[in-house]
């Protein structure tokens, strides 16, 4: 699908990804972790390659990338890069969609696959990983903590936000 997505010919690429998940899941299972990435390369094709209708496009994206979930978290647990990826795909999905509820839920989702502890009362034990994906989910979450007028929510979210970023520039 890639060489196909390379050279924009988008419904070959989309043909070669589903023919590539399906033989993933004969040869591997269901449950395997290169199948929910197969199926999350399949959304960032729908989500970011526009090949018809926007709205049904971004339904076809957000629907993969929650498929994805299933192999992603069996194989690799609560905590992992992907499920985060994808968990922050469909948040903004949702964002986009002006579904703030489903958003902010997703987006609390890629958090905690980061590994990172989201409870105030957890706030001083954990430890925020070092990682630009954290920063831009709560960048995420600010954005939408702003939409609904959540101002201390939205201002706590940046700060966290804005830590992050000079860690990662101290790092």
């Amino acid at each position: 699908g890639n060489l196909h997505l390379q050279l924009n010919q988008i419904d070959q690429a989309i043909k070669d990804c589903r023919d590539a998940i399906e033989i993933l899941k004969k040869g591997l299972g269901h449950i395997h972790p290169e199948v929910g990435r197969a199926m999350m390369r399949l959304a960032d094709i729908y989500n970011y390659h526009s090949i018809g209708d926007w709205e049904s496009d971004k339904d076809t994206a957000r629907s993969l990338y929650q498929a994805s979930l299933i192999p992603l978290s069996e194989t690799f647990g609560s905590v992992n890069p992907h499920l985060a990826l994808a968990n922050n795909s469909i948040g903004i999905i949702y964002a986009l969609k002006n579904d703030t509820k489903n958003a902010m839920k997703s987006f609390y989702d890629a958090l905690v696959g980061y590994g990172v502890k989201t409870r105030a009362d957890d706030e001083e034990s954990s430890c925020t990983p070092l990682s630009s994906d954290v920063f831009f989910v709560w960048i995420n979450v600010g954005d939408l903590h702003s939409k609904r007028n959540e101002w201390q929510l939205a201002l706590r979210s940046f700060q966290k936000a804005c830590n992050l970023f000079r860690s990662l520039n101290d790092s």
